[in-house]
């Protein structure tokens, strides 16, 4: 499975360790600061492309644009609008006011597969 980062953010750290969260949805959480998304309602910034491999280290984040990897929180059809679970993976997005980050280009059959996304925001749906 292959990525194609056309844009990403390179001046970010991360907040905690992240070696073991590649492919997984970001968010800030200082300036310039990024942690792996922790709550269902969280605005995701982009996919942690390149981790580091302790706290401070710096980090790469998807941009618009990308097809990039990403880890599903479960069963997932694809097209679908995806944002995060309370974990940082993938989950389809379809309620008002919702974020998402991307349409989902491949199925995903379990928790923990690797999908693709292309990268779209973060958006919001819009309420009706």
């Amino acid at each position: 499975m292959r990525e194609r980062i056309a844009n990403s953010i390179d001046h970010c750290t991360a907040e905690n360790d992240l070696s073991a969260k590649q492919h997984y949805l970001v968010e800030l959480s200082d300036a310039n600061q990024v942690d792996v998304c922790d709550g269902a309602g969280d605005t995701p910034l982009g996919f942690l492309v390149d981790p580091g491999s302790a706290a401070g280290d710096a980090v790469r984040v998807s941009g618009v644009g990308s097809i990039v990897i990403g880890i599903a929180g479960g069963a997932l059809t694809a097209p679908a609008n995806v944002g995060t679970t309370a974990a940082g993976k993938l989950v389809a997005k379809t309620a008002d006011e919702a974020w998402y980050i991307g349409i989902l280009l491949d199925d995903a059959a379990a928790d923990g597969d690797q999908v693709r996304v292309y990268q779209t925001g973060p958006l919001q749906i819009a309420s009706a």
